[in-house]
């Protein structure tokens, strides 16, 4: 919905839990484009996407439904920019114009960010080699977003043993701070939205 919400004249809900949308048809989100309305079904990976449209394949062949939905796949890591970038392209709609420099800016953030280290190998063992790994660490969670490349790269600097100020235990507390930090950012931006916490889950 985060990623629906930074497209220009877009909108999107939710559909009603034990509605024949959610029940009978799976169908997870409703997006208006255009003055027109189209269902969505999100799964966690490629593999239950393929078997979801394989059903409503065999549902539509059997006439039971009038057509098949979108379905994509997503998972909790997935950068929300890069989501709108790809339905500003299925939906032939812009980014609003904010966002559109704000994407460049933090295009740009990565990229430079990502030059410091790409392997392991290229990680010296001094006191402070792995303080830019984590920077980027952090400086993706304050974007409500993950960085991969920083993760696996301060794992690989545990697993190696080398650098004797960021072991196991320093490596454990950063990962939590900056989930803790990605999970701030997500919240602040679904309560903009109208989004309420009810327990763990938002209405």
């Amino acid at each position: 919905m985060l990623a629906l919400e930074l497209l220009q004249g877009v909108s999107t809900w939710t559909t009603g839990k034990n509605s024949i949308a959610d029940v009978n048809f799976k169908w997870d989100l409703i997006v208006k484009v255009n003055n027109r309305c189209y269902p969505l079904q999100i799964k966690s990976n490629s593999e239950t996407a393929m078997e979801a449209y394989e059903q409503y394949f065999e549902l539509w062949e059997q006439a039971k439904i009038p057509f098949i939905p979108v379905i994509f796949w997503t998972n909790a890591g997935s950068c929300i920019k890069k989501m709108a970038q790809y339905f500003a392209n299925l939906f032939n709609v812009p980014l609003k114009a904010t966002q559109a420099s704000i994407n460049s800016e933090v295009t740009l953030t990565k990229i430079n960010s990502h030059k410091i280290y790409k392997h392991i190998d290229e990680v010296r063992t001094g006191n402070k080699a792995h303080k830019p790994i984590v920077e980027a660490l952090f400086d993706a969670a304050g974007r409500g977003e993950w960085d991969k490349q920083a993760e696996d790269l301060l794992q690989a600097i545990v697993d190696r043993e080398k650098n004797s100020h960021y072991q196991l235990i320093n490596h454990c507390s950063i990962i939590g701070k900056a989930r803790i930090k990605q999970a701030e950012v997500l919240k602040a931006k679904l309560e903009s939205l109208g989004f309420k916490l009810n327990g763990d889950m938002y209405l």
